[in-house]
């Protein structure tokens, strides 16, 4: 199995944890995800340093929010739909789904800006920057979220879909 996807922590404070993501050893965006614990707290907990399997699945939550076709490898907001009469295929994408976490279950890669938006998944990002948050306090996040994911996607989701891809969570060197 080969390693896709690699997330590199180098910020770490008591509510969250910051890193650089790579795509094939590219520096490609930034990540954001709760803080690293000792004893795992449910939606409150960084994915544990190691390999994991990628994988693919539907998420209730996040998958009809952006649209998918296999023909044009392309993935679109569905309220944009209308504006590609020409593809026929649309269809509510795969969500990426890192596989055989322990102690973990459907953590996804997603976008969102603050660690108040992951529930233990992974955040990813253009850049690290400083936004109000839903509670209106600056807070430092990941921006440019949903820019991030539309231009990784379309990259990495046929490599996922054949198999045999990993991410790896680790320290900066």
């Amino acid at each position: 199995m080969s390693e896709l996807l690699t997330v590199q922590r180098y910020e770490f404070t008591p509510d969250w944890t910051i890193g650089r993501m790579l795509c094939q050893g590219e520096p490609v965006g930034f990540t954001i995800e709760d803080e690293i614990r000792a004893v795992k707290v449910h939606g409150e907990t960084a994915i544990p340093y190691g390999r994991y399997e990628l994988g693919l699945r539907q998420s209730p939550k996040f998958s009809r929010e952006y649209m998918w076709s296999d023909t044009h490898n392309i993935l679109i907001q569905t309220s944009l739909i209308s504006s590609y009469p020409q593809v026929k295929d649309f269809r509510p994408h795969d969500m990426i789904w890192i596989m055989n976490v322990p102690n973990f279950e459907y953590i996804l890669f997603h976008w969102g800006n603050f660690d108040d938006d992951t529930e233990g998944c992974l955040i990813g990002g253009l850049s690290i920057g400083f936004a109000k948050n839903r509670k209106g306090n600056m807070k430092e996040c990941v921006v440019s979220s949903r820019a991030f994911y539309r231009s990784i996607y379309p990259r990495i989701y046929s490599l996922i879909r054949s198999g045999g891809q990993k991410i790896s969570i680790q320290k900066a060197k």
